[in-house]
Protein backbone atom coordinates (compact mmCIF):
# COMPACT_ATOMS: atom_id res chain seq x y z
CA UNK A 1 0.00 0.00 0.00
CA UNK A 2 1.30 3.40 -0.76
CA UNK A 3 1.48 6.29 1.40
CA UNK A 4 -1.53 7.64 3.23
CA UNK A 5 -2.16 11.09 2.56
CA UNK A 6 -2.81 13.98 4.92
CA UNK A 7 -6.70 13.92 5.91
CA UNK A 8 -9.72 12.04 7.26
CA UNK A 9 -8.87 8.32 6.73
CA UNK A 10 -5.35 9.15 8.30
CA UNK A 11 -6.75 11.18 10.98
CA UNK A 12 -8.99 8.62 12.19
CA UNK A 13 -5.95 5.92 12.14
CA UNK A 14 -3.99 8.30 14.71
CA UNK A 15 -7.58 8.38 16.35
CA UNK A 16 -7.81 4.70 16.82
CA UNK A 17 -4.23 3.57 16.99
CA UNK A 18 -2.31 5.91 18.87
CA UNK A 19 -4.95 7.22 21.57
CA UNK A 20 -7.27 4.26 21.33
CA UNK A 21 -10.56 6.21 20.33
CA UNK A 22 -13.48 4.21 18.69
CA UNK A 23 -14.24 6.41 15.20
CA UNK A 24 -18.01 6.64 14.17
CA UNK A 25 -17.40 6.53 10.44
CA UNK A 26 -21.20 5.65 9.86
CA UNK A 27 -22.12 9.50 8.40
CA UNK A 28 -20.06 12.49 6.78
CA UNK A 29 -18.98 13.86 10.16
CA UNK A 30 -16.90 10.99 11.54
CA UNK A 31 -16.54 11.63 15.27
CA UNK A 32 -15.31 9.58 17.95
CA UNK A 33 -17.91 7.41 20.20
CA UNK A 34 -16.34 6.84 24.35
CA UNK A 35 -15.66 3.46 25.82
CA UNK A 36 -19.26 3.14 26.64
CA UNK A 37 -20.59 4.51 23.71
CA UNK A 38 -21.07 7.89 24.33
CA UNK A 39 -20.33 10.22 21.87
CA UNK A 40 -17.06 12.26 21.98
CA UNK A 41 -18.16 15.08 20.03
CA UNK A 42 -14.49 15.19 18.38
CA UNK A 43 -15.06 15.52 14.41
CA UNK A 44 -12.57 13.27 12.54
CA UNK A 45 -10.83 15.51 9.67
CA UNK A 46 -10.11 18.65 8.32
CA UNK A 47 -13.63 18.47 5.93
CA UNK A 48 -15.92 18.34 9.28
CA UNK A 49 -18.20 21.16 10.12
CA UNK A 50 -16.56 21.49 13.92
CA UNK A 51 -18.76 23.80 15.13
CA UNK A 52 -22.09 21.88 15.10
CA UNK A 53 -20.23 19.42 18.15
CA UNK A 54 -18.51 20.50 21.51
CA UNK A 55 -15.11 18.74 20.98
CA UNK A 56 -14.02 20.48 18.03
CA UNK A 57 -12.42 18.52 15.48
CA UNK A 58 -9.41 16.33 15.43
CA UNK A 59 -6.80 16.70 12.24
CA UNK A 60 -3.45 15.94 13.25
CA UNK A 61 -2.40 15.64 9.85
CA UNK A 62 -3.19 19.16 8.67
CA UNK A 63 -3.09 20.70 12.10
CA UNK A 64 0.31 20.71 13.52
CA UNK A 65 -1.31 21.48 17.09
CA UNK A 66 -3.43 18.53 17.01
CA UNK A 67 0.05 16.78 15.52
CA UNK A 68 1.63 17.72 18.69
CA UNK A 69 -0.47 16.16 20.76
CA UNK A 70 0.58 13.04 18.76
CA UNK A 71 4.10 13.34 19.73
CA UNK A 72 3.21 14.17 23.35
CA UNK A 73 0.85 10.95 23.61
CA UNK A 74 4.03 8.76 22.45
CA UNK A 75 6.36 10.32 24.88
CA UNK A 76 9.32 8.54 23.10
CA UNK A 77 12.14 10.23 21.99
CA UNK A 78 11.66 12.78 18.86
CA UNK A 79 13.24 14.04 16.05
CA UNK A 80 12.09 16.59 13.05
CA UNK A 81 14.20 18.14 10.34
CA UNK A 82 13.37 20.03 6.80
CA UNK A 83 14.99 17.62 4.47
CA UNK A 84 16.48 19.34 1.23
CA UNK A 85 13.22 19.14 -0.77
CA UNK A 86 12.15 21.26 1.45
CA UNK A 87 9.66 18.58 3.13
CA UNK A 88 10.10 17.56 6.32
CA UNK A 89 11.44 14.02 8.14
CA UNK A 90 10.06 12.69 11.47
CA UNK A 91 11.59 10.21 13.78
CA UNK A 92 10.14 8.61 16.89
CA UNK A 93 13.00 6.63 18.54
CA UNK A 94 12.99 3.53 20.89
CA UNK A 95 11.20 3.33 23.99
CA UNK A 96 8.40 1.04 24.28
CA UNK A 97 7.75 1.65 20.35
CA UNK A 98 8.99 0.71 17.38
CA UNK A 99 12.17 3.09 15.95
CA UNK A 100 10.19 4.60 12.98
CA UNK A 101 11.29 7.26 10.57
CA UNK A 102 8.75 8.97 7.84
CA UNK A 103 8.73 12.02 5.04
CA UNK A 104 6.16 13.91 4.08
CA UNK A 105 5.95 17.75 2.53
CA UNK A 106 4.61 18.85 5.64
CA UNK A 107 5.02 18.55 9.56
CA UNK A 108 1.71 17.46 10.43
CA UNK A 109 1.64 15.00 7.69
CA UNK A 110 5.34 13.56 8.87
CA UNK A 111 4.63 13.63 12.30
CA UNK A 112 1.59 11.49 11.69
CA UNK A 113 3.08 9.12 9.14
CA UNK A 114 6.33 8.26 11.72
CA UNK A 115 3.49 7.70 14.75
CA UNK A 116 1.44 5.03 12.95
CA UNK A 117 5.01 3.23 12.13
CA UNK A 118 6.22 3.31 15.64
CA UNK A 119 2.44 1.88 17.08
CA UNK A 120 3.25 -0.89 14.17
CA UNK A 121 0.69 0.35 11.65
CA UNK A 122 2.40 -1.47 8.90
CA UNK A 123 0.68 0.57 5.56
CA UNK A 124 1.61 3.68 7.16
CA UNK A 125 4.83 4.78 4.63
CA UNK A 126 6.41 7.88 3.95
Amino acid sequence: MGEIPAGRELDALIAENVFGWLVNRSDNHWHTVGETGRERHILIGRDCCADKYDGGAFCPSANIADAWRVVEKLRGDFHMHRTPGNGYACEFAPREFLRSVAYADTAPHAICLAALKAVGVREARG
